[in-house]
């Protein structure tokens, strides 16, 4: 059984696009996601918060690893950006999670 090739960001919903950009983001800036995140930022049921992890896991799969003791997805040793994200979005999106501390 052969498997299939990595999907390529192209082919994917703009919508699966924004979640993928906002794990690539939390790994980037805050080194670390977990299915509640998801949930919360995009209302989407656990099932597919599973889905959008395992689908960036295939894409990039050097930039994510398991932690199973704590059930969350951390930043890769070999991480690489997928997606470019604009100063101003991550100043902006920074200075809101400092808010909510």
């Amino acid at each position: 059984m052969s498997s299939s090739p990595p999907k390529r960001l192209e082919d994917l919903s703009l919508v699966q696009r924004d979640r993928l950009a906002y794990i690539d983001f939390r790994l980037y800036f805050f080194g670390e996601i977990g299915r509640p995140d998801l949930i919360e930022r995009f209302g989407v049921a656990p099932a597919g918060a599973t889905r959008d992890l395992a689908l960036y896991r295939e894409i990039v799969p050097h930039n994510i690893t398991f932690d199973g003791s704590n059930k969350i997805y951390r930043i890769g040793q070999e991480f690489s950006p997928l997606f470019e994200h604009a100063s101003l979005r991550i100043l902006s999106a920074l200075s809101l999670v400092l808010a909510m501390e």
